[in-house]
């Protein structure tokens, strides 16, 4: 049975320490970062077709902290999941296409 250490956008890009220290434990154990999140460029409104329910009124800039979770440690393969699921509008085949080609261990 396959084994992933799984993270969600919430929270972990906005705790440094926590993304490292996940991406460090990835790379010395091989297991992938399983990695749920959308695509936010910048900040502003959530989607009106996700508005409401839990989520917050307003999203955060990701992105960045994407980068730096992918540059921190180069031995850890981290799984950018739903391809083909962009309920922001922003996970573009250009911004994927980006993403693979500077880093290597991004799938």
């Amino acid at each position: 049975m396959a084994q992933t250490l799984c993270a969600t956008s919430i929270g972990l890009l906005f705790k440094p320490t926590c993304a490292r220290l996940l991406t460090d434990i990835a790379a010395q154990t091989g297991m992938p970062i399983d990695l749920h999140m959308e695509a936010v460029p910048r900040d502003g409104p959530m989607p009106e077709l996700i508005l409401g329910g839990p989520n917050p009124r307003q999203l955060r800039e990701n992105i960045s902290g994407r980068k730096r979770l992918l540059e921190h440690n180069s031995k850890a393969n981290i799984v950018w999941v739903h391809a083909g699921w962009n309920l922001t509008g922003e996970r573009t085949v250009n911004l994927c296409a980006r993403s693979w080609k500077c880093i290597r261990t991004l799938f």
